[in-house]
């Protein structure tokens, strides 16, 4: 396990803080961060080890995302905004499993899963394409 989630999880046993990780508009205390990453891990990563995308604004949904892929030894890419004839390169070389992303609607046509919205698992608006 990551130095990152063990102290995660430290922090969630002992520190009664009010906040671990603040976003626009929400505040997550360590312990319901570590319960967060726990269930973003289950939604977008259940096969140990999957290659998935990340394709999504700054906030609270993109460190859950990276936490819950080092919670289930996932790799992450992370895929910076491209150029649309760059993206269908992009995404099929680099092997993915999955992309989060919030700009679903632009790679509707490029990517090869169908999207599912996973906004409310995190907090943001995203899609997930998966297959």
């Amino acid at each position: 396990m990551s130095a990152v989630l063990k102290a995660l999880r430290r922090h969630a046993g002992e520190r009664r803080m009010p906040f671990a990780m603040v976003g626009d508009d929400t505040v997550l205390d360590y312990g319901v961060l570590a319960a967060r990453v726990t269930e973003v891990a289950g939604g977008l990563f259940p096969v140990p080890a999957c290659a998935g995308g990340l394709l999504l604004d700054n906030g609270i949904g993109w460190a859950l995302v990276d936490l819950a892929a080092r919670q289930t030894g996932a790799v992450l890419v992370p895929v910076a905004v491209l150029q649309r004839a760059a993206d269908r390169h992009v995404l099929r070389t680099a092997g993915l499993d999955s992309l989060v992303t919030d700009q679903g609607e632009r790679l509707a046509g490029v990517t090869r899963f169908p999207a599912r919205d996973v906004g409310a698992l995190l907090g943001q608006p995203a899609v997930l394409h998966a297959a």
